[in-house]
């Protein structure tokens, strides 16, 4: 695709402003994504807007195709807004690759979720969930 770029490769190591601005980033989307989906009803097509804005199209297709009975970003099925409040972001030392982590609180356990993010058009946006 046009416009299309890895931001870094395996070999190369992200900017600390660019590390910043992917953190802002993610910790914006995981905030509008889990609230929104944590009403009654859960409004599709404003789901369906914020992956287009924080998604690379190729991920959000990819997404379309995988048939999962989980959402990959929370790796459950249900929300809660209180994820929010333990919600981490790291970076991958040897990857690049970012760990958002936070406390289900029903299951009192920590859940991980390895995303890749790609810059596309100046805007860092996720690429890829492991």
């Amino acid at each position: 695709m046009i416009g299309m770029s890895f931001y870094s490769n395996s070999y190369g190591q992200i900017s600390s402003s660019s590390d910043k601005q992917i953190r802002e980033t993610l910790k914006s989307f995981y905030k509008v994504y889990i609230a929104e989906n944590d009403k009654m009803p859960i409004d599709e097509k404003k789901l369906n807007s914020i992956k287009k804005k924080y998604c690379t199209l190729k991920f959000i297709e990819k997404m379309k195709v995988n048939d999962l009975d989980y959402d990959p970003f929370v790796k459950a099925q249900d929300y809660d807004k209180n994820w929010l409040k333990t919600m981490k972001i790291n970076k991958d030392s040897k990857k690049n690759i970012y760990v958002v982590c936070f406390m289900d609180t029903y299951a009192k356990t920590n859940i991980y979720v390895k995303l890749s993010v790609l810059k596309v058009n100046n805007e860092f946006k996720i690429d890829n969930v492991y």
